[in-house]
């Protein structure tokens, strides 16, 4: 906080609901003794600013005191802010609760009042395994040593060492899967889902690695990891239906857990919308329904109030999946109603997007109006995804947003331009050693379609790329180029002139994978 440019007291005021602002107020009166004073006065000034102006708010504020020392002020307004939010949300986690016992186990052990310590101790002992609060456990153990300590000795608790050993030995299981989980997903946010051997065999050594934490833990979080990241393996290498087996008996798990997920909705969140993709893959759309609706009603379900994080998760996992879904059947009377609700949603929500998702929202839209006839539109959100997202962080969202960036410019006409296009488009994936079967083919069209200058060689060129591109939908290793484009559907399009939607349409009913 100590850069006077620095916007973080800015987001957090603009995060903070209508209810945390009025109890702020109140927060800030309460313990300065005045109804108007700075940090209110301040608080109000930023509030008012949709975009941070820090000139603006040092005009305004001239000549009062606290302008001299304007970071200062700006430090403590935040950290009031935040402590208003601690005393708002006090009654709101079990590690709050927890928290809290620690803190009077604190007081009463500095007044020398050591049987309430033991009484509370035991309290907050109970709350912390019921919820498999692992730290506290440690810490809730160290004042138990503590307390020994303090007795001479004169109390044995045989079970103390055994506990913290098991405890101990849980937190170690659960950072080794949480590395491996780790290698695992960064992969596959970075470069999407095996495009070779190599990226395979990567993914079975994971898998075996897994497979030897089974059995070891009753643990909900440790075997929830262990679903959860065995899910994530078998979809990195095209394995649906394994990998709908896996989040299903996650999602069991956690139904078996309901008093752990109230804290936690968003791991019941994740494995609904992993669900909802994966049956999409595997034509089972009535479960796309049912996993769709508990999704977006988790927090009736559960009884808690949505917040700003869950309200964030469940509109970008959920409307980024029917997205998905509705460009890859076709299904453009839902698509007309979301890419007029997501791009506001975008715009909130602005700075929560990793590149990674972002880039697949900027992609869904431009495939969306693609598929109604919209090519201006279409091609504005592809310029967006190509000009905002990270290659090294999205790598396969942006290959192939390049791949879309051809085939909308030559569908505008703009034939004139598909050499520039093509040789970045060679060069990007030549650096990334992505020339794989798909690529190659694609390659092939463009270039040919670049040069030709008749209907007839257009249909011959896309029957030969339809011909060639076909078996490659049902290849562990290229299929996943289906999932941002049906290039089949484009390519008959142009060989039997009908439009995209229509062939993309008549082709739902007949391909064995979405």
């Amino acid at each position: 906080m100590s850069n006077k440019a620095s916007n973080q007291v800015h987001e957090l005021i603009h995060s903070l609901a209508p209810a945390e602002k009025r109890y702020f107020k109140l927060f800030a009166e309460r313990h300065s003794g005045k109804s108007e004073n700075n940090y209110h006065l301040l608080f109000k000034a930023i509030e008012n600013q949709e975009v941070y102006d820090e000139e603006s708010i040092l005009n305004q504020f001239k000549g009062n005191p606290f302008v001299k020392h304007f970071s200062i002020a700006k430090n403590r307004l935040y950290h009031q802010v935040l402590r208003s939010l601690d005393a708002y949300h006090a009654e709101d986690s079990i590690d709050a609760e927890l928290q809290r016992y620690l803190h009077y186990i604190e007081i009463l052990f500095q007044k020398t009042l050591y049987n309430q310590c033991s009484r509370l101790l035991a309290t907050a002992k109970k709350i912390a395994e019921k919820h498999e609060k692992q730290i506290c456990l440690l810490r809730i153990l160290q004042w138990k040593k503590k307390l020994i300590e303090v007795r001479h000795h004169e109390e044995k608790d045989p079970e103390l060492y055994s506990d913290q050993n098991e405890i101990l030995s849980e937190l170690s299981l659960g950072n080794e899967l949480w590395k491996i989980k780790a290698s695992v997903f960064e992969e596959l946010f970075r470069k999407g889902q095996a495009r070779s051997q190599e990226m395979a065999d990567s993914s079975s050594v994971n898998l075996e690695s897994i497979n030897k934490f089974k059995g070891r833990s009753k643990a909900f979080h440790t075997n929830h990891l262990i679903y959860h990241t065995e899910s994530a393996i078998y979809f990195s290498t095209g394995n649906y239906a394994r990998c709908k087996a896996s989040l299903l008996h996650n999602l069991a798990l956690i139904e078996d857990h309901l008093h752990l997920i109230a804290e936690e909705p968003i791991l019941y969140h994740s494995v609904l919308t992993n669900l909802i993709y994966v049956s999409a893959k595997l034509n089972h759309f009535e479960d796309v329904k049912r996993f769709l609706e508990e999704s977006r009603s988790l927090p009736e379900k559960l009884k808690i109030t949505p917040t700003e994080h869950i309200e964030y998760r469940i509109f970008s996992d959920s409307y980024e999946l029917e997205l998905a879904i509705c460009n890859l059947v076709g299904n453009t009377a839902r698509g007309k109603e979301l890419i007029e609700t997501i791009p506001p949603m975008l715009e909130r929500w602005q700075h929560k997007h990793g590149d990674v998702r972002r880039a697949s929202f900027l992609h869904g839209l431009s495939v969306m109006f693609f598929t109604m006839g919209s090519l201006g539109e279409a091609l504005k959100w592809n310029n967006e995804l190509l000009n905002t997202v990270s290659i090294k962080k999205a790598e396969d969202s942006f290959c192939f947003g390049q791949m879309f960036h051809a085939v909308l410019h030559y569908e505008l006409g703009n034939k004139d331009l598909l050499s520039g296009i093509l040789k970045s488009l060679t060069r990007y994936l030549d650096i990334r050693e992505r020339r794989y079967k798909f690529e190659e083919h694609f390659l092939k069209l463009a270039k040919n379609l670049e040069k030709q200058n008749s209907h007839i060689n257009e249909r011959e060129y896309f029957k030969n790329f339809e011909e060639a591109i076909r078996p490659l939908e049902k290849e562990d290793f290229e299929k996943i180029a289906f999932e941002y484009f049906d290039f089949i559907a484009w390519a008959q399009s142009h060989i039997s002139d009908k439009t995209f939607l229509e062939a993309v349409r008549e082709r739902v009913e007949l391909k064995n994978v979405l």
